[in-house]
């Protein structure tokens, strides 16, 4: 019981990091400016 105790305790830090990158990446989209379409040629 104490070795699944240790890699559910790895398990969850991973998924912790893996939620604060998905965060981040998200707000990085976010903030993206994209030209608006009248500047492009027709």
């Amino acid at each position: 019981m104490q070795s699944f105790i240790s890699m559910r305790s790895q398990l969850d830090v991973g998924l912790h990091g893996f939620r604060l990158a998905k965060d981040r990446a998200a707000n990085a989209l976010t903030t993206v400016m994209i030209p608006e379409a009248l500047d492009y040629p027709v």
